[in-house]
């Protein structure tokens, strides 16, 4: 067996940290909210000590706002209200990813979590949203992108912005606009029960670079639904896969914020580490 992935890494609250100095930095319009910076670390304990730093108004990003940073410490497991799912009922993942999250939700739930199965029914209108806002302008705010930094040859992950594809007529894009902020409010009425989701980061392994993973957005689902929630939420690693190439099998999103992330984190890194070694 082989580690997963070593690296740890939350998603913090949309509008927490500026993009001041990214190489995709705000300016993007409604599509600002698919970059979120956060940082990475080999042990979640560390998580916690760098996240204030990336964090804070730096008079820069007109995006990014003061809000107050609580500490894990301060959140009891005890009582919170977890939902968890392997199968979104888009696509399923690989069996050793949907092993990772059974048995982190089966941690928690030792801690005193209170567990459910439950998946949120915005999903799938998500997916096929996201997919028509980054291509709602035919690439166009990529090859601005290229442009900035000198880039002539584009990566082949990119040709699906630009080949067949004309911009989006504005009145359908301002239905589209609506229709984004519907599943934002249907994720916000599923959260009503709930305090985080446990489910897969993605349903499979990493694959090779320049790869194409078969209907990205459906298999990006998990994540990036929350790029539009601008909720937190983060990877951390729950346990060993059988191939070098594999990433990390666990995520869990929080919708009521980074500190109680940190403490889900804590819990889950505790089980692991309890029956496996730590990879240094």
């Amino acid at each position: 067996m082989y580690a997963a992935s070593p690296v740890s890494s939350p998603r913090r609250t949309g509008h927490r940290a500026p993009g001041t100095g990214h190489i995709v930095p705000y300016g993007l319009g409604a599509l600002d909210a698919f970059t979120q910076i956060g940082p990475m670390a080999r042990f979640v304990e560390d998580l916690e000590l760098s996240l204030p730093l990336v964090c804070g108004v730096d008079w820069r990003d007109p995006t990014c706002v003061p809000m107050p940073l609580g500490r894990s410490a301060d959140v009891r497991l005890d009582g919170l209200r977890v939902a968890t799912y392997t199968d979104n009922g888009l696509v399923a993942p690989t069996d050793d990813i949907a092993k990772g999250v059974i048995e982190s939700a089966r941690a928690l739930e030792a801690a005193g979590v209170q567990v459910c199965e439950a998946v949120p029914d915005a999903l799938s209108d998500g997916s096929r949203l996201i997919e028509k806002l980054r291509g709602a302008d035919a690439g166009a705010w990529v090859r601005r992108l290229l442009d900035r930094f000198g880039t002539t040859t584009p990566g082949p992950m990119l040709d699906y912005l630009f080949t067949g594809n004309e911009p989006m007529p504005l009145p359908e894009y301002g239905v589209l606009l609506q229709e984004l902020e519907v599943v934002r409010s249907r994720m916000l009425q599923f959260m009503q029960d709930f305090d985080a989701i446990v489910c897969p980061p993605l349903l499979w392994p990493a694959v090779l670079h320049d790869t194409e993973p078969h209907d990205k957005y459906v298999s990006w689902i998990n994540g990036i639904i929350h790029n539009l929630t601008g909720w937190p939420a983060g990877v951390v690693r729950s346990g060993f896969l059988r191939r070098r190439d594999c990433r990390s099998a666990y995520k869990s999103w929080a919708g009521r914020g980074a500190k109680m992330l940190c403490s889900l984190y804590s819990g889950i890194s505790r089980r692991a580490s309890a029956v496996s070694p730590r990879r240094h």
